[in-house]
């Protein structure tokens, strides 16, 4: 039988790193701290909820703005953290 990790003392992150990317959704890095505790621990990649879309991005004719989007790839990186997006803009 194969040593299975002790989930409780070991993040998921962790346990399955060799085997298969965990992610999150998440609405932006206005995070409390307990929630950027459980995604840094467990998750090894996110997915903006809605930063990168469109709506968001391209918010009225010759204005864009990537402040939203830019943060969050801020937070993955700095976290080790893989950007998955759901759109492309």
């Amino acid at each position: 039988m194969k040593h299975q990790p002790d989930t409780k003392t070991v993040g998921l992150r962790a346990c399955f790193e060799n085997y298969f990317e965990i992610g999150a959704a998440i609405p932006g890095v206005d995070l409390t701290e307990p929630e950027r505790s459980l995604l840094t621990a467990h998750f090894s990649s996110v997915t903006p909820k809605n930063c990168i879309k469109p709506g968001s991005i391209h918010p009225s004719e010759n204005h864009c703005d990537f402040e939203a989007a830019d943060a969050l790839v801020r937070l993955a990186r700095t976290n080790r953290l893989v950007v998955h997006g759901q759109t492309l803009v």
